[in-house]
């Protein structure tokens, strides 16, 4: 138990210091008003994450674990929830990238406009996210989540040395951009 725990919940703290290290960056070097509008725009891009295929995954995990010893059954449940889940989050994702100056200005207001491009390059870190949140549960579920928290690892490193030069130079879509960038990379690999 030890040895799958220790995996388990240092993902855990990785996670949560890759999900927070943007909100530091901004915060500390754009100031409140530009967290304000970052955080706006990464709660609406990340509302298929969590509201979807978070739940799904949840689901799933003891699906999972019951089919680990059958790789064909367990790779093809696999494939269809991640079928399923894309079906939903692909088209909302693009909808929510290519809408985001409506979207933002309908719920927000005039005021939030400025969240516009960040939203529309983190609608694709949403979408990512989604997809690849699914394979996180998987891998708990079948015993091995040493491959989470590598991936997870990977991604505060590409965002610890990106977030700063991004930031600076393009302000929140700097930002968004440095934390979408590992989840690209992970999403192929």
């Amino acid at each position: 138990l030890f040895h799958y725990g220790k995996f388990v919940g240092g993902a855990g703290i990785v996670a949560f210091i890759t999900l927070e290290l943007d909100n530091l960056v901004i915060g500390k070097v754009l100031g409140m008003e530009a967290l304000g509008l970052y955080a706006v725009a990464y709660m609406l891009a990340n509302l298929p994450a969590t509201q979807l295929a978070k739940v799904i995954s949840g689901v799933m995990l003891p699906a999972y674990s019951k089919l680990q010893s059958d790789i064909p059954a367990l790779r093809a449940a696999y494939q269809r929830t991640l079928a399923f889940v894309s079906m939903l989050t692909i088209p909302a994702t693009v909808g929510l990238g290519v809408l985001a100056p409506q979207i933002v200005g309908v719920i927000y207001g005039e005021h939030w406009m400025p969240a516009v491009d960040a939203l529309r390059v983190l609608a694709a870190f949403g979408c990512l996210r989604s997809i690849g949140v699914l394979s996180g549960y998987m891998y708990n579920a079948i015993g091995k989540p040493k491959i989470s928290f590598y991936f997870t690892l990977a991604k505060l490193a590409v965002i610890g040395t990106t977030i700063y030069p991004l930031t600076v130079a393009y302000g929140i879509v700097g930002a968004a951009v440095a934390v979408t960038l590992p989840s690209l990379v992970t999403f192929f690999v």
